[in-house]
């Protein structure tokens, strides 16, 4: 690997690291943003309605406990009331499982490990093949659309030491390559035909090849990188 594509990959791994903080961060503060929200609102309308209000308190601190209190109550009834009467989490929960991947369609690297090790050859030893191919065939897909879970994968079935048995039964497996952090060399130049409304305009562009992989992409037209 040349100098270069360690430095990426180090910063690659130092920008993961600051990530993953930053939404540990965000996600602890998100644990208390509901109660947070409430309160603040309800301290925000105590204050704005406890001086209009004449509820036939005069001691202003009573006073403003007292709207506190009222408005607590409102809210409680109104979460009540989602809860039990609308039962809204149920459309909630339906929600969340369609507009996430990995409850629909996709599969996680837990998800093809456990296919590849234990479910397809299961169902062959049952005589289930059929089963097994139509298995085989979604795990392979699912890894097709999703390549990023590669790495994963691998290093799940390495802590279970099943690297061989793996590459034996399943040769499409071996023959990926996933770049999390990709290695560019220049590869040459190629010529782009962009059409518009008044006519064809050709530009060059240069062509990079990752060395780990085998990746192209268009880049800047010159030798160095992308």
């Amino acid at each position: 690997m040349s100098v270069g594509a360690i430095q990426r990959e180090n910063n690659g791994r130092l920008s993961k690291r600051l990530k993953h903080f930053f939404m540990l961060v965000v996600w602890r503060v998100q644990q208390i943003a509901a109660i947070a929200t409430l309160f603040i609102t309800a301290m925000t309308l105590t204050l704005q309605l406890s001086g209009n209000l004449d509820i036939g308190i005069e001691n202003p601190y009573i006073r403003t406990l007292a709207t506190f209190a009222f408005l607590a109550v409102i809210i409680l009834t109104l979460g009540y009331l989602w809860d039990k009467k609308a039962k809204m989490w149920v459309e909630q929960g339906e929600v969340v499982v369609e507009r996430n991947p990995y409850m629909m369609y996709h599969m996680t690297a837990k998800e093809i490990v456990f296919n590849l090790t234990m479910w397809i050859p299961l169902w062959e030893k049952m005589n289930l093949d059929s089963r097994a191919r139509v298995m085989e065939d979604w795990t392979k897909k699912a890894m097709e659309v999703d390549m990023k879970v590669k790495p994963r994968c691998d290093e799940l079935i390495a802590s279970f030491h099943q690297e061989q048995f793996i590459r034996e039964k399943y040769p499409w497996y071996g023959g990926w390559e996933m770049c999390v952090i990709h290695d560019w060399q220049y590869a040459g130049n190629t010529e782009i035909v962009k059409k518009y409304s008044y006519g064809e305009r050709r530009a060059r562009k240069g062509v990079y090849k990752c060395l780990k992989c085998g990746k192209t992409k268009l880049g800047m037209y010159d030798n160095g990188r992308p």
